[in-house]
């Protein structure tokens, strides 16, 4: 499982490949991970949609959903995205990522939800975040 210093992976189910491990590769198809910002260092896991994810986060943490570069646009099948029941948001094409959304210390799901799953190159951000400006999710529960 991926493990580092704030947030470790518990489970994952992915549509297709692997889990990336937050080391540039995405899980599948020799692809890195790569989105249109430089995410301001945050550590990419590819999640080939659709995907869900038991995350423990163990210090406050920012996350945000996106499809890498080597994914297509579809109009009619965007990537969603959802932590524990609470709406991150969608994205269409290559390179585009939902707003970012704070997380307390706490084990949450993480689901990626897509029509058809071909050339959904998804994956989830996860930056550490260093000071007390939160928009927290709903607590999750603890089954």
């Amino acid at each position: 499982m991926t493990n580092c210093n704030f947030f470790s992976i518990i489970e994952w189910e992915v549509g297709y490949g692997q889990l990336g491990n937050g080391d540039g590769e995405a899980g599948f198809d020799g692809i890195k991970t790569e989105i249109r910002d430089s995410s301001h260092g945050a550590i990419l896991i590819g999640a080939h949609a659709p995907s869900r994810l038991k995350v423990a986060i163990l210090k406050d943490t920012m996350v945000f959903g996106a499809m890498n570069n080597s994914g297509h646009f579809n109009a009619f099948n965007p990537a969603r995205f959802w932590v524990s029941g609470n709406f991150v948001g969608i994205v269409y094409g290559p390179g585009d990522k939902t707003a970012g959304m704070t997380l307390p210390p706490g084990e949450y799901l993480f689901e990626i939800e897509t029509r058809d799953s071909d050339s959904m190159h998804t994956l989830w951000g996860f930056m550490e975040l260093h000071h007390n400006n939160k928009v927290t999710a709903r607590e999750p529960s603890s089954t």
